[in-house]
């Protein structure tokens, strides 16, 4: 009977080609931390680079990973470079900070010395009425359910939030901004990435300089601009505080319940304002001056109430009479 099998050898050969594709164990490093923490403490995070990822526990502790990697191919030398990363830990009053530094990263160098960088991923649990600042010099921001105030900070990276109860602070130089479900306010600003935001029940003030943004409910006021994008934001019927929607080099859209009491002065520099059809009641939309198909259009819904001001320099104003989702 014929051996088709694999040679002995060959096979060998095969199974030590695998193994050294492996990443060797000298070119990770993994750090842990725990730290006691109070039922309504503050967690402080500052990181020189490398994505921050924060859940909520039902533990009185902050539980802390730091996972470290090196892609150089020397085994040595990446040993070295992960030895000099640099994890501190401590808490005191009700607040914990968690610093990560490597020197030799952020310190001055040669051109000789670039590659090495260590790519860096913390993850945290803490308790969910913890407050959050984050800070990394690059790298994604990750929040879940927390009831206590958010504040992020990243030089590049996406930020997403999942469920803030109190409120929620983001910048980022490059990258989108997420924040799903807000019950506080929210203030957040990117200049090469998009907004999108699900249910805000507090102020929502965003900016994008570069991209979209996108609120699908908002009930405690509206202040948005962006400078080459569009602006799309559902105002619930309980809505107040008053909004601002700027697009300087693009259209606004404001899906408006129609039980919603407002004030609407909406202009188009170079398109039209449209009250566009829906499935919902009409609004009950009284012009006192311009209208649909015009530059400008200044009118009340319901009697008046909360003052709206749009503004589109590169396209078009939208109002459509919709129910936002959970408005």
């Amino acid at each position: 009977m014929r051996d088709w099998g694999m040679p002995a050898r060959p096979l060998a050969l095969l199974a030590a080609a695998l193994l050294a594709a492996l990443p060797a164990p000298a070119r990770e490093r993994r750090v842990e931390r725990t730290l006691p923490a109070g039922a309504a403490a503050a967690l402080r995070i500052d990181a020189y680079r490398g994505n921050i990822t924060v859940e909520s526990s039902a533990e009185p502790f902050v539980r802390v990973v730091v996972r470290a990697a090196c892609g150089l191919a020397d085994n040595a030398a990446a040993a070295r470079l992960l030895d000099r990363l640099e994890v501190a830990a401590g808490g005191a009053d009700g607040v914990v900070e968690v610093a990560v530094r490597n020197p030799r990263e952020t310190g001055p160098r040669f051109f000789w010395q670039g590659g090495g960088e260590l790519a860096l991923d913390i993850v945290v649990t803490a308790p969910r009425r913890t407050a959050l600042t984050l800070s990394s010099g690059g790298g994604d921001l990750r929040v879940g359910e927390f009831e206590g105030a958010v504040s992020l900070s990243t030089a590049a990276g996406t930020i997403s939030c999942r469920h803030v109860t109190g409120s929620v602070s983001a910048r980022t130089e490059r990258g989108d901004i997420v924040v799903s479900r807000c019950l506080g306010d929210i203030d957040v600003a990117t200049r090469r990435g998009s907004v999108r935001a699900g249910v805000i029940a507090g102020r929502a003030t965003a900016e994008a300089v570069n991209g979209d943004i996108e609120i699908l409910s908002v009930s405690g006021g509206l202040a948005a601009r962006t400078t080459s994008g569009d602006i799309a934001a559902g105002l619930t019927r309980r809505f107040s505080g008053g909004a601002s929607a700027r697009a300087d080099g693009g259209s606004v859209t404001l899906k408006i319940d129609p039980a919603a009491r407002l004030d609407i002065a909406a202009t188009s520099v170079w398109g039209q304002v449209h009250v566009l059809p829906s499935a919902e009641p009409a609004l009950s939309l009284v012009t006192r001056e311009g209208g649909d198909g015009r530059r400008q259009l200044l009118g009340r819904v319901n009697g008046g109430g909360s003052r709206i001001e749009a503004r589109a320099s590169g396209g078009q104003v939208n109002l459509v009479g919709e129910i936002p989702p959970f408005g």
